[in-house]
């Protein structure tokens, strides 16, 4: 009787070292799939997150004002997605940089080919919003934009 509990044991114990690496296995391969979207995509965004947003906003009756902050940006495009009717007013709240992200990024060369494409989205986030609130790390980005003022607060 001990000695079938002992065999068991083992068994048991060599299922849960294969569980194991192949968890580590999928978990890695997870990981590649998600560096070559990031370094093949146009832009550096979870469009899952982006929908996952949306889902959210078009479940809710009667939204006056989305108020997105940035980090994660995707909550900002999620919010100027919404926005097509004009009729929501949008206040991104920034803290931290999109299109400078070390993060987002993850190798300098994908920071250099998408960095004009990044900060085309922030203009274009803006340009769409009805005011844009933001700390210190925005200031060099939104001295730029000089015509846009009133939004910048």
């Amino acid at each position: 009787m001990r000695k079938r509990d002992e065999t068991e044991k083992r068994e048991q114990m060599s299922n849960n070292k294969f569980l194991k690496k192949l968890y580590w296995a999928y978990k890695n391969y997870l990981r590649v799939i998600d560096y070559f979207k990031i370094l093949f995509s146009k832009v550096s965004v979870d469009q899952n997150l982006v929908d996952e947003y949306l889902n959210v906003l078009n479940n809710i009756d009667d939204i006056y004002a989305i108020i997105p902050t940035c980090y994660p940006f995707e909550s900002v495009i999620a919010a100027l997605n919404y926005n097509k009717n004009n009729k929501t007013k949008i206040f991104p709240i920034l803290f931290d940089k999109f299109s400078e992200s070390p993060t987002l990024h993850k190798f300098k060369l994908n920071k250099v080919i998408k960095k004009t494409r990044h900060s085309n989205l922030e203009k274009e986030m803006i340009y769409k919003s009805n005011a844009v609130f933001y700390t210190e790390a925005w200031e060099n980005i939104m001295a730029n934009y000089n015509k846009l003022d009133e939004k910048i607060k």
